[in-house]
């Protein structure tokens, strides 16, 4: 297919995408949910990770871009968008293997790694167990199980408020403050994408709670990691997510203004060139 951008000037530019693709790959008793896209000659593989109110659709403002250049893969975690998780047993453990069998079914020889909030834990834990098709992993508001007690702390202070409901329209508390009130169309889409599909696992955002990485096995293995953080981010903030990435040879750290915890939703431009930054320094 092709996609149409508007330049600044008015003019049309056209940026061919080669095709989309649909995948739905057995993995034991479950079938997971993969869309592909990306150009005939793409100059690497970046598979993009949900959190726990997303699914491959929360990447609307990724996918096109990335795809001009690179080819694209966005997956749904067990029991969540299109992926079933009929042996009630979707946790961070099975979604390393799950997103390993996915890049071996796809041949994926080596990917960068997004991993969005919850998606971080399956990244950094797949790039951990199978270094050799992990090119980098970017953790997007994310930790992927580098807890330090200031993230512990910032966790389980969002884990007693999590249950305080609201029926105000684009609340949200992984949106800034301020973003329903300046674009509340967009903070009504974001709760719309969240309620697509079965109800996610009840329990994935305990269970990342209780699932740690190593940071000295993290740091021995080397990796080019980006920390894209939200300036906003009361789950993960950033001084305590600066404090683990110091400790870290290869980690660098950037900040999207004005963002929450959902940066590449919030600012999808200055995330995109920031993640667009690191991808193109990576070897």
């Amino acid at each position: 297919m092709k996609l149409i951008a508007i330049t600044t000037e008015g003019k049309k530019r056209v940026m061919a995408i080669v095709g989309t693709t649909r995948h739905r790959i057995e993995h034991g008793a479950e079938q997971l949910f993969v869309q592909e896209a990306g150009p005939a000659q793409a100059t690497g593989t970046v598979v993009f990770c949900h959190g726990a109110a997303g699914s491959h659709a929360s990447w609307f403002q990724q996918v096109p871009h990335f795809a001009r250049r690179y080819r694209v893969l966005a997956w749904d975690q067990r029991g969540f968008g299109n992926s079933t998780n009929r042996t009630a047993s979707a946790s961070p453990g099975t979604a390393v293997a799950d997103l390993a069998h996915l890049l071996e079914v796809l041949d994926v020889r080596r990917a960068h790694l997004v991993g969005q909030s919850l998606g971080g834990w399956a990244a950094l834990g797949c790039a951990l167990q199978y270094p050799d098709r992990v090119a980098s992993v970017v953790l997007s508001n994310s930790i992927g199980g580098l807890f330090n007690r200031a993230l512990e702390d910032a966790f389980d202070r969002f884990l007693a408020q999590r249950n305080d409901t609201t029926t105000h329209l684009g609340k949200h508390p992984a949106l800034a403050p301020t973003f329903a009130g300046e674009n509340p169309a967009q903070a009504f889409l974001y709760q719309q994408l969240a309620g697509l599909g079965p109800r996610p696992p009840s329990d994935a955002v305990t269970q990342i709670r209780e699932t740690y990485l190593d940071l000295d096995e993290v740091a021995r293995a080397n990796l080019p990691i980006l920390l894209l953080l939200g300036e906003f981010d009361q789950i993960f903030p950033v001084p305590a997510v600066q404090a683990v990435a110091a400790e870290l040879p290869r980690a660098r750290v950037e900040v999207i203004r004005e963002a929450g915890h959902s940066a590449y939703f919030e600012r999808p431009a200055e995330f995109n060139a920031a993640l667009e930054r690191f991808l193109v320094s990576c070897p």
